[in-house]
């Protein structure tokens, strides 16, 4: 019987393929397939976006699968985290969530945002952060992007509808340095100035 072992779709996966090649596995992947090369026959991997991975193994589909504590707590997955394996897109440091807001901005803490509207990725994760801190926001919704436009555009679009007062989002999938020289949504998001917003990195 082989071990059903989730690997993160995205922006994780290359990060956590080094992983496993510095344990001493070999994975690879195609863009044609859900299901890694792994040269251990007692494994089968899978291709899942993180985001779904506790889900999976909560339900029996995984036996295992490597995620960030956010997702698990988000989804409130019934799942035991056996090992905490520090590695993330671009560095081996935790990923951290902070509230920024243009320096202009009228939010001057996170109180501001009482009776405010929020678009955030991170619904039950957002509505936690903010009762942990006595706020009650008038509404919290999903966004996603469905379309052809870039992240920004979607997210955008989506503020319009939701008339949001908050941004939840994570932060710079490229390098600092890719994003100061070509750009992108970490420096699309800091760099407007109408909403604050909350990101993790």
């Amino acid at each position: 019987m082989k071990l059903k072992l989730g690997i993160p779709k995205g922006s994780l996966e290359n990060a956590t393929i080094d992983l496993f090649r510095r344990a001493g596995f070999h994975i690879s992947t195609s863009s044609r397939s859900y299901f890694p090369a792994i040269d251990d026959p007692e494994i089968e991997c899978m291709l899942i976006r993180a985001q779904e991975m506790a889900r999976y193994v909560e339900d029996g589909i995984l036996d295992a699968g490597l995620t960030g504590r956010d997702w698990i707590q988000e989804n409130e997955a019934d799942v035991i985290a056996v090992a905490d394996l520090i590695y993330a897109k671009q560095s081996f440091g935790k990923v951290r969530w902070v509230l920024a807001v243009p320096e202009a901005s009228s939010f001057l803490s996170v109180r501001d945002l009482e009776g405010k509207i929020v678009a955030t990725e991170l619904v039950a994760t957002t509505k936690r952060y903010l009762a942990a801190h006595g706020v009650k926001a008038e509404h919290i919704s999903d966004w996603t992007n469905t379309g052809d436009l870039t992240a920004v555009e979607a997210l955008f679009a989506s503020l319009d509808t939701q008339d949001a007062d908050l941004i939840v989002a994570g932060a710079f999938g490229h390098s600092r340095l890719y994003e100061g020289l070509f750009g992108g949504v970490t420096m699309d998001l800091l760099h407007q100035q109408s909403l604050p917003v909350l990101m993790s990195h």
